[in-house]
């Protein structure tokens, strides 16, 4: 399931004609950690958020890194929410 962050990454990805394998080689970060990201698999930090804020930024592509943080914090609520209600 997509998150609202995972989807604007991979939308912009898309939209600027970057595969996840190139964006993973040009970030420096394993391909699998950014596909997690990306789904919702796995919460994103804000080392990699501002990794990717830049990787935007580079080709062009300026998002908000507020909106992007905000995105993201949202998903990890819902993932340590979800942690706790399986208790």
């Amino acid at each position: 399931m997509l998150t609202e962050y995972g989807r604007l990454i991979r939308e912009s990805r898309l939209e600027i004609g970057e595969t996840l394998m190139s964006m993973a080689t040009h970030m420096k970060e394993n391909l699998s950690y950014l596909s997690g990201i990306e789904t919702g698999r796995i919460a994103a930090d804000d080392l990699v958020i501002t990794k990717t804020h830049k990787f935007f930024l580079l080709r062009g592509l300026n998002l908000d890194i507020d909106l992007m943080l905000r995105l993201a914090k949202k998903k990890n609520d819902t993932f340590k929410d979800s942690l706790l209600f399986k208790r």
